[in-house]
């Protein structure tokens, strides 16, 4: 890893950063070589719900966005969603996930929730479980079964 990640900026998401989250969602989906056409096709795939902006935290770069993260109470107060983690392509493995993650956890923290429950891809699996994440169980999505994983807060 660089030491590119002293100039992340972390900063809540507005009303004009919709588009934008919309296409790196889709590029940071799409980058992984599978189901590509289905995602083309498939509207979540491109965007994030107004609904959930108020839960969405921005990574930048150089005033770039390079990523995103949303974090959503979860049906049980003491569980949070981590409804999305996306890092453009290009940004990969430089520990931008990690910021994004950390602060996704700290959201929930304040949201009072003692644990974050994810449907990850199979790719992003070992993210999860080497920021200590176990795995719970599988879920099932549009593209098959994927791995579900919770973290508890200690």
């Amino acid at each position: 890893m660089n030491n590119m990640n002293a100039h992340i900026n972390l900063r809540n998401a507005s009303k004009t950063d919709l588009p934008g989250l919309g296409i790196l969602k889709l590029n940071s989906t799409m980058a992984w070589g599978k189901y590509k056409d289905e995602l083309r096709e498939l509207p979540e795939a491109r965007c994030v719900p107004e609904v959930h902006l108020n839960h969405v935290i921005i990574a930048e770069l150089a005033g770039r966005l390079v990523g995103f993260t949303t974090i959503i109470p979860g049906k049980h107060t003491t569980v949070a969603e981590l409804e999305d983690l996306f890092v453009l392509p290009s940004q990969w493995r430089r520990g931008i996930g990690k910021h994004l993650l950390r602060a996704a956890e700290v959201r929930a923290l304040g949201l009072g929730a003692t644990s974050v429950h994810v449907v990850a891809n199979e790719y992003a699996q070992l993210f999860y479980e080497s920021a200590g994440y176990v795995l719970v169980g599988t879920a099932h999505t549009d593209f098959g079964l994927a791995p579900e994983l919770r973290k508890n807060f200690d």
